[in-house]
């Protein structure tokens, strides 16, 4: 009879060191999972940071071009009066 308790004592220790092997591989396998993903949503939240910070600067940009076409504009128009005024004085 004390044999077949030590055998039994000896397979107990052996199915809960091979359980706890299988336990070690497998959480290590979710935590490697778990660190992929978190990465990949670590960059997808860059990657909209980013596109929201290129479309600011884009609008910004636009209304820069646009203020700075109206005063191409304005200038024009200054450098045709002035021309306009030196005929007439050269014709007085």
């Amino acid at each position: 009879m004390l044999m077949i308790g030590s055998a039994c004592g000896e397979n107990k220790l052996r199915f809960e060191s091979s359980a706890v092997i299988i336990q070690k591989y497998w959480r290590g396998y979710l935590a490697r999972r778990e660190g992929i993903q978190f990465r990949r949503k670590v960059v997808l939240v860059q990657c909209c940071v980013r596109r929201w910070l290129a479309k600011r600067r884009l609008r910004e940009l636009k209304i820069e071009s646009r203020s700075v076409v109206h005063l191409q504009k304005l200038n024009t128009g200054l450098e045709n009066k002035i021309i306009d005024l030196q005929m007439k004085l050269d014709l007085m």
